[in-house]
């Protein structure tokens, strides 16, 4: 039988790799199928389906030798050796894509995943860390942590103060024996974390990471001997220049051969074809590749987006069951 339009409409929009495509909430899917139960009997018009949503976008393609190193890497971790992994690439290269296929993988495997975002605009101290200690307090992970270990959590992300109102904050020290307390008391959060479960840490954009958050890296990759615990850490190469503390700090890890790295570049040619054939669902001709392939460089978030203006904006359309496209992308 055939699938009635409605509903394919519908299924296109829960696949949609963009969230505002897809539907807010599961009560409005819940509504829209009843409504396409109740009009399915006597319903014969067919319904378009936005050119756009026929895109097939956010598939990780062409990378399947970097996700076989760090799935390899996160094996190594598992069985209680802990790796650190810097994954780089200027924008738009797949980063992001990699580390959630990579994440796919931590949890079939039975894994937990903690992630720390770093932020140009805002670099709070210890900022992605205390994204992390937060978000493991706060969730499903049951931790046995002595009381000032909580307290210097709590100070390092107050948020928790609402989860842990009577914990006394410690006593004051000189700034580098709080430093060093602090960083003694992640470590032990850290550890009763990998006594729980297998772990993967997530910072990305570690480029626009504080000062604090890059010397707890450093402090944590010199202590992953024996943990069950993969740490990753995104950086754009284009940023490093301006980015003085992480350049340091990236020097040091490679001094002391603390991490392992993937460095993403663009598609090539085919890598380039094997995108734009899942983006449209059928065969590319040459023609097309190769004005795609110019303008791109191969740069996967750029060939999606330069699809997808060129349907918004009419030159290509989808008709009569294919794509119709010019004979030259300009």
């Amino acid at each position: 039988d055939q699938v009635p339009p409605a509903l394919d409409l519908l299924i296109v929009r829960l696949l949609s790799k963009q969230p505002e495509d897809r539907p807010q909430t599961a009560a409005a899917v819940r509504l829209t199928l009843e409504d396409i139960v109740q009009a399915e009997s006597g319903y014969t018009a067919p319904m378009a389906i936005p050119q756009l949503n026929r895109l097939v976008r956010g598939r990780m393609v062409g990378r399947q030798a970097e996700l076989t190193q760090a799935v390899a890497l996160w094996d190594k971790a598992s069985d209680g050796d802990g790796q650190l992994l810097l994954i780089s690439g200027e924008p738009g290269i797949g980063k992001t894509r990699l580390v959630k296929e990579l994440n796919a993988h931590v949890e079939i495997s039975g894994g937990k995943t903690l992630l720390g975002l770093c932020y140009a605009e805002e670099r709070k101290p210890y900022g992605a860390i205390a994204q992390m200690v937060q978000n493991s307090l706060e969730n499903d992970f049951k931790l046995d942590l002595p009381l000032p270990v909580i307290a210097d959590l709590v100070t390092l992300a107050p948020e928790l103060r609402l989860t842990y109102p009577d914990i006394p904050p410690n006593e004051r020290l000189d700034q580098e024996s709080e430093q060093q307390r602090l960083f003694e008391s992640i470590i032990t959060w850290f550890g009763a974390l990998v006594k729980e479960v297998k772990l993967l840490l997530i910072i990305d954009d570690v480029h626009w990471a504080d000062s604090g958050s890059l010397a707890m890296l450093r402090y944590l990759a010199r202590r992953l001997s024996h943990r069950r615990a993969l740490i990753v850490a995104t950086y754009r190469e284009v940023e490093l220049d301006a980015a003085l503390p992480f350049r340091e700090t990236l020097r040091e890890i490679n001094r002391e051969r603390l991490a392992s790295r993937i460095k993403l570049s663009g598609l090539d040619v085919e890598g380039t074809r094997e995108l734009l054939t899942t983006l449209f669902a059928e065969e590319i001709q040459p023609e097309f590749l190769e004005g795609i392939y110019r303008e791109t460089e191969g740069n996967p978030f750029f060939i999606e987006e330069v699809c997808k203006a060129l349907v918004d904006s009419g030159k290509l359309y989808y008709e009569d069951g294919r794509w119709r496209r010019p004979d030259d992308i300009e």
